[in-house]
């Protein structure tokens, strides 16, 4: 049902297992939570991109827009959900191909208030 194009195991866990610091607005796994779904890591999918160059002599660093000029392929079945980086799905968006089985992490959950690393999400947004 699902691949993973991204190099991280993407970790789900419940809203109550989570806490909400309001002083960094991010969501920090309580103490002896776990994930209750898990998708091992995948091989990461990747868009290649281009700078737009602009020629502004008094600014020479000053550049143009990022732009994607082609993406990797999406493996697997019509079935199946991709979960990719969110500038892939960019790139997908941008080139114009389908992101209809596509899926990125949403609701990151970090591990705690002193080390806010991510450690996982509450749920994946398709499309």
């Amino acid at each position: 049902m699902f691949i993973n194009g991204t190099p991280h195991t993407v970790h789900i866990y419940k809203e109550e297992d989570c806490s909400l610091d309001s002083s960094s607005r991010k969501l920090i796994l309580k103490e002896g939570a776990v994930a209750y779904f898990s998708i091992e890591a995948g091989t990461p999918l990747n868009a290649k991109t281009r700078v737009k160059e602009l020629s502004d002599p008094c600014f020479p660093f000053l550049k143009g827009s990022l732009e994607f000029i082609e993406a990797d392929p999406l493996p697997g079945e019509h079935d199946e959900i991709v979960i990719v980086s969110n500038l892939y799905r960019s790139a997908l968006k941008e080139l114009g191909i389908s992101t209809q089985r596509v899926a990125t992490v949403g609701g990151t959950v970090y591990a705690d208030i002193n080390n806010p690393r991510p450690v996982g999400c509450l749920y994946l947004s398709v499309g």
